[in-house]
């Protein structure tokens, strides 16, 4: 009996940790709702990390990708993590963005902060975004 409980409590464990984490990704990527439970030190090591990853791999690439037309592409010029951390906390403050991966997130926050993109098409963009998040939380 008592191998029984402790089996089913090992299970009920493990399913409520499984739906936990499930939450917090969309196609296998963290999305708005880790972000936030991320504190101040979290995303600034998350978009570190990020940004370190973007030159590391320009500078290992065996199709020699060009580091500054890739950083140009992935981050916005002139603007630190500190920027990106309050574009991304405004994106996740509207609910119908907390779905969208935090790497979709970012790719919005860089077309924003180049101040190339008019509103409209700036709405479009997080609309896309929501939809393709929306249909692979479904899946």
């Amino acid at each position: 009996m008592r191998i029984l409980l402790a089996f089913v409590l090992l299970l009920t464990s493990f399913l409520c940790a499984q739906e936990s984490s499930a939450k917090f990704t969309t196609i296998q990527l963290m999305n708005g709702r880790a972000w936030q439970q991320f504190d101040d030190e979290a995303k600034i090591m998350y978009l570190s990390g990020v940004r370190d990853s973007l030159i590391y791999f320009s500078v290992t690439a065996q199709h020699q990708v060009d580091a500054n037309e890739l950083m140009q592409a992935k981050w916005a010029p002139g603007f630190i993590v500190g920027d990106y951390i309050n574009e991304l906390d405004a994106v996740y403050r509207s609910r119908e963005n907390i779905l969208i991966p935090i790497v979709n997130a970012m790719d919005y926050c860089t077309v924003k902060l180049k101040g190339q993109t008019s509103r409209a098409e700036l709405e479009q963009m997080l609309m896309t975004l929501r939809k393709i998040a929306a249909t692979a939380s479904v899946k």
